[in-house]
């Protein structure tokens, strides 16, 4: 029986061994972390489960059948008002804006009928994304390679700046930490193109629901530290700690499914062609800061997301229902990713002290009113895909396999719970093929 080390206990890492193991693989999956999920894990807090990581599923990439196997189905439900829809803050008042709706930013009012018309200088580069990606599996964001000659920021600035300043920069920065600036033409062309789900859905205790079920199903050993994958010999071997004390373990292949920022640390051997795409791998912090008040916030909306040309912090502040208990409510404030970069070495409190003092310049009532407090911190939180990102990815994609070794993560499509999923399933479809 051939035998896989899966390097990364994320979505990516086990859905990959789930499959692995179903084919008839002996699977083993290390993380160095004391739990499974890496940002896609859930903690129970005041009352409702709340996600350290990613929040919500809004995209294909994760089929119902999965679900159904792994006994979670029942356990779905829909995200509150069943899309990503939000209030644009914008001279003085709040604009209502459902990106999940393709007619959305028609409905916009936080744009003037001119700005709009100016989208339609945007339709030749559509039109040439659509045909680059027409029939292209999802998750291949690759086929914005053409695109991917400058930021959206330079792009949009000369044909929509009023689109990139009051529709796309407020929604990436939140959701997804990319500055216009570090964010590629040719990345948001492809990911433009990416299909959608019927609804927006989490679970009830969490998207930790997904990754804490496939690992129940699964060998993990958590708490171990893998130092060397070394890909020389054959059979590969990896060596880790555990407890304190060092192991050793050899395999036919494996499957490195770790944020690509973190490859090199411990792979040996790998080409020259694959080690210089690794060095160029980035990531941007992410947080997720939840507050309780003692009572309602008097002024507060639900949900409002704050432009960069409103405020150079805040990325959005609301209070609404928690996503998986609506008889839950948070106050949430959410800090733009140069405010995160800024605190990451920091600790929490100092953090969140800073959280509340940003968001009480919008809100001054809301100082008084915070009773507890709790942030999940992501050095690495999302995959940066700046200017050359796509070409990079396009050239790693068409190389050859190199033996005794197979790479899954968002990294390698982009920053969703979906997509690392499948990137996942990639690598085990591939070492299958070699197996």
């Amino acid at each position: 029986m051939p035998r896989v080390i899966v390097v990364g206990a994320g979505v990516a890492g086990l859905g990959a061994a789930y499959t692995l193991q179903k084919a008839g693989v002996e699977v083993q999956v290390l993380e160095s972390e004391p739990v499974v999920g890496g940002r896609m894990r859930s903690r129970e807090w005041n009352g409702a489960w709340i996600d350290l990581g990613a929040e919500f599923i809004a995209d294909v990439g994760f089929p119902d059948a999965l679900f159904r196997e792994l006994g979670i189905m029942a356990e779905r439900v829909t995200y509150p008002g069943g899309s990503v829809a939000f209030d644009v803050w914008r001279d003085g008042r709040a604009n209502r804006f459902d990106y999940t709706d393709p007619a959305g930013i028609l409905k916009y009012d936080g744009m003037s009928a001119l700005e709009k018309a100016r989208l339609v200088s945007l339709i030749p580069a559509m039109a040439r994304q659509w045909k680059e990606s027409r029939g292209a599996p999802y998750g291949e964001t690759w086929h914005g390679a053409w695109a991917d000659d400058e930021s959206i920021e330079t792009w949009l600035s000369r044909r929509a700046p009023a689109f990139l300043e009051y529709a796309i920069e407020p929604m990436f920065e939140l959701y997804c930490g990319w500055e216009p600036h570090n964010f590629s033409k040719g990345a948001f062309l492809s990911t433009a193109f990416f299909p959608r789900p019927e609804e927006i859905y989490t679970f009830r205790r969490g998207l930790g629901t997904v990754t804490e079920a496939l690992a129940n199903r699964l060998d993990v050993t958590t708490g171990a530290r893998v130092t060397k994958v070394d890909l020389e010999p054959s059979p590969v071997v990896v060596e880790w700690t555990e407890n304190g004390a060092p192991r050793r373990g050899e395999a036919d292949l494996v499957l490195v499914a770790v944020p690509g920022s973190r490859v090199l640390d411990f792979t040996r051997g790998l080409d020259t062609r694959r080690t210089a795409f690794f060095e160029k791998v980035e990531y941007v912090p992410h947080e997720l800061p939840f507050f309780t008040v003692t009572e309602p916030p008097v002024g507060v909306p639900g949900s409002l997301f704050i432009p960069r040309r409103e405020d150079r912090d805040v990325a959005a502040i609301g209070y609404d229902v928690s996503s998986t208990n609506p008889e839950v409510k948070f106050l949430r404030i959410s800090m733009k990713s140069g405010f995160v970069r800024r605190y990451i070495d920091r600790d929490d409190e100092e953090a969140l002290d800073a959280i509340v003092a940003a968001g009480a310049r919008r809100y001054p009532q809301i100082t008084p009113l915070v009773k507890d407090r709790f942030v999940s911190r992501w050095r690495e939180g999302l995959p940066a895909f700046g200017v050359g990102s796509m070409r990079r990815l396009r050239d790693f994609i068409a190389l050859r396999p190199q033996r005794g070794v197979a790479f899954a993560g968002d990294y390698l499509a982009t920053g969703s719970t979906g997509a690392a999923y499948t990137t996942g399933q990639w690598a085990a479809a591939d070492a299958l093929r070699r197996l």
